[in-house]
């Protein structure tokens, strides 16, 4: 404190009443932290998680997705330890080339004679992890 404040402290007779608050230096533990869950962008052209959801929803894991028809409506949900967009690669995979043992493939033959059809995919819920 500068002399000129401590005179005019005892002036006013607060010298008692005023203390020195000391600021402690910037530590690794008082800064501030980056979210780095949301610095990894898409880069995938005609991504077809991002449109329908947040922009990187593609790059988390450990996540619920939800796919949705877009020709009738119907939904599919399901769960995934990797990223995102793998999994929904994978689907997307699967009902092109028409195997039984995936969902949106089983879907295709009942539901649209096996007749391609547009899908919305996006994230519902989950621990992100990077």
């Amino acid at each position: 404190m500068s002399k000129a404040v401590r005179a005019s402290l005892r002036k006013a007779d607060l010298e008692d009443h005023v203390r020195v608050g000391e600021i402690p230096p910037a530590s690794l533990k008082t800064r501030p932290v980056r979210n780095r869950l949301y610095d990894r962008l898409c880069i995938t052209p005609n991504c077809v998680i991002c449109p329908f959801g947040k922009k990187g929803d593609c790059m988390v894991s450990s996540v619920v997705y939800l796919i949705t028809c877009q020709a009738c409506g119907d939904q599919y949900i399901g769960e995934t330890g990797r990223p995102l967009y793998i999994r929904v690669k994978e689907h997307l995979d699967g009902m092109t080339r028409s195997r039984i043992s995936t969902p949106l493939a089983v879907h295709r033959r009942h539901s649209h004679g096996n007749c391609s059809f547009a899908v919305a995919s996006r994230s519902c819920r989950g621990n992100p992890k990077s």
